[in-house]
């Protein structure tokens, strides 16, 4: 779930926790706050576990299912997808902590620069001045081009019977790039979506489903490799840091 600012999402967040259903709450509160708390690697959002419990006592088959709920802002929400576009196109995964260490912290700084000027917080290197983080994310890209990397992609176009589609499955290769599978039943984009995941388990996949083309690339962002509001806010905050 994304949302236009902290105050929105952590009202959302409340109204929810006090809601009456029988679904069942797992974590305590605090525990993943990656905003109060940003990880190492300058995640930032909140997630909370719930256990599944069936309104019926006739349909308990998914009752004790775990379903994660993950809340972000827009700006937590564009840094995410630029790391997951990064991990899509190269070698090194930022996301899981694994390859070149420069590309894993190019996005603690990034964090660190949106964090303070755009949402007036810090994040996961609150002990760097304005001036280090700049110079220092100034640096790092001079060496690996990230920034580069990700104003030359091009954003993928929709074809006409693809966006008519209430279902369908986005499947990232890193090979290829986006592959995207259209349905118009549920059950056969499920049906499918099963299969695919045995036949490509290397590939991230994921069914969708959305009112509209806007809604559906918006969410899925790092599938469209839509880096577009990363980029616009990263300018904007290195140049805050600047003045």
């Amino acid at each position: 779930m994304i949302f236009p600012s902290i105050v929105a999402l952590t009202s959302f967040r409340d109204e929810l926790h006090r809601a009456k259903f029988n679904h069942i709450r797992k974590n305590d509160p605090a525990k993943y706050d990656y905003i109060t708390s940003p990880t190492e690697r300058g995640y930032r959002g909140i997630h909370d576990v719930y256990e599944y419990r069936a309104r019926r006592k006739r349909s308990p088959i998914c009752n004790g299912l775990l379903i994660e709920l993950q809340y972000r802002t827009q700006l937590q929400h564009a840094w995410a997808t630029a790391v997951e576009v990064v991990t899509q196109l190269t070698e090194n995964e930022p996301k899981f902590d694994r390859g070149d260490r420069r590309h894993i912290r190019l996005f603690c700084l990034a964090s660190e620069i949106l964090a303070r000027v755009h949402e007036e917080r810090k994040s996961c290197l609150p002990d760097l001045s304005d001036r280090q983080l700049v110079e220092e994310l100034d640096a790092l890209d001079a060496q690996i081009g990230v920034m580069d990397m990700l104003l030359n992609l091009a954003a993928f176009k929709w074809i006409d019977d693809q966006a008519k589609s209430k279902h369908v499955i986005l499947q990232s290769t890193k090979a290829e790039g986006l592959k995207m599978h259209p349905f118009d039943l549920e059950l056969e984009a499920s049906t499918a979506l099963l299969e695919l995941e045995k036949q490509f388990p290397e590939d991230d996949i994921v069914l969708v489903g959305a009112d509209s083309v806007a809604e559906m690339t918006s969410a899925f962002r790092n599938y469209f490799r839509d880096v577009g509001d990363f980029l616009r806010l990263m300018r904007s905050g290195r140049d805050g840091l600047s003045a």
